[in-house]
């Protein structure tokens, strides 16, 4: 049969297997943006897992809280989807409803999304971890470089890799500046601007930057070296996230 199908060029309708077992074999892929390293690389990893499966992918982009009320209110429940993937969302009680009440399976990656089954790590800790390695270094002076609300109600990473920045100098009994809590839009552009603002003043200079993400400390690594100094003598960095690039180009 299958020899035959393949003489006749016979392809598979999955519309018509759709309508006949109830599936699309096409899965929705939810993301506050797809111009970000982050995202893009969990996208490319879904992709593949998603044909390797013989199913589709959907790609819903809310570009910030743009297309937000579209796709949660309108597009997600209009198609006929198998299965929904939503990237680093924080839904709203009739949010949730919403989508819940549809019958659409739904598991979150980051999140954390309430009655939704999803992977995500402690940012807390992650915070935690990265600001004590730098006190264990010898640095008493540590900035962050983060994001609070650059993402509206879709973002929770940025204020919990803050919160874990803030307990190890709280834990360390070392003082936080106001002005060494730096906001960024977690693009490396928008952290070279911030950094180098900070690392301006001389006298008032941290000597280690915990950045809440790879990118942004790679923007903070070029404002030092554009600044003239050296990293790891003169400034430490440490970044979040495995990028491909950490390896070779972050030092602490």
């Amino acid at each position: 049969m299958t020899a035959a199908a393949s003489e006749l060029g016979f392809v598979m309708s999955y519309h018509a297997s759709s309508l006949a077992s109830g599936r699309s074999h096409n899965i929705g892929v939810v993301l506050p943006f797809v111009n970000r390293w982050y995202f893009a690389t969990l996208l490319e990893g879904a992709n593949s897992a998603l044909m390797d499966a013989g199913y589709d992918l959907t790609l819903y982009d809310f570009q910030g809280d743009r297309y937000r009320e579209s796709v949660l209110g309108d597009f997600l429940l209009r198609k006929r989807l198998d299965g929904v993937l939503a990237v680093s969302l924080q839904l709203n009680a009739h949010e949730t409803e919403q989508i819940l009440a549809a019958g659409i399976p739904v598991v979150g990656v980051g999140g954390p999304l309430p009655e939704i089954p999803t992977l995500r790590i402690d940012d807390v800790e992650v915070g935690r971890r990265a600001t004590n390695h730098l006190i264990s270094l010898g640095h008493s002076r540590v900035a962050h470089l983060g994001g609070e609300h650059e993402y509206g109600r879709n973002f929770e990473i940025s204020s919990g890799r803050r919160a874990g920045y803030e307990e190890a100098m709280a834990e360390a009994g070392l003082p936080l500046r106001e002005a060494w809590s730096l906001i960024s839009d977690y693009s490396a552009n928008d952290a070279y601007k911030e950094t180098k603002q900070l690392l301006a003043d001389a006298e008032e200079r941290p000597t280690a930057i915990f950045c809440a993400s790879d990118e942004m400390a790679f923007g903070a690594m070029l404002a030092a070296r554009d600044l003239g100094l050296r990293i790891p003598e003169e400034l430490s960095v440490i970044g979040v996230d495995g990028h491909e690039m950490g390896s070779s180009e972050s030092r602490v």
